[in-house]
């Protein structure tokens, strides 16, 4: 995968409410910003069904991920390639 490409993860997200705690598994795109060393970092485009909208995972937040996240990848374009060129709206840090 390169620069502007995305790619299909899997998102465990904990998820409370009425006094019950439970993890739902969401699909997602994201659009592949860089390479490192095997590893990429890339911006979120889309937005989680099951959490209401956050800074931490949201439209447009980096997140990094490994090949063997990857459930599903298609080639980018040219407004991806733009949307992966923007400042994030917020970097990942661990």
């Amino acid at each position: 995968m390169i620069t502007g490409d995305y790619a299909k993860l899997l998102f465990e997200i904990g998820v409370s409410g009425d006094g019950t705690d439970e993890d739902v598994v969401e699909r997602m795109w994201v659009i592949v910003r860089e390479t490192l060393n095997g590893r990429y970092l890339g911006v979120l485009d889309n937005k989680p069904d099951s959490i209401a909208e956050n800074d931490r995972l949201w439209l447009g937040v980096e997140v990094p991920f490994g090949p063997e996240h990857v459930i599903d990848a298609q080639m980018g374009d040219v407004e991806s390639a733009i949307l992966a060129a923007k400042e994030p709206l917020r970097r990942w840090s661990p």
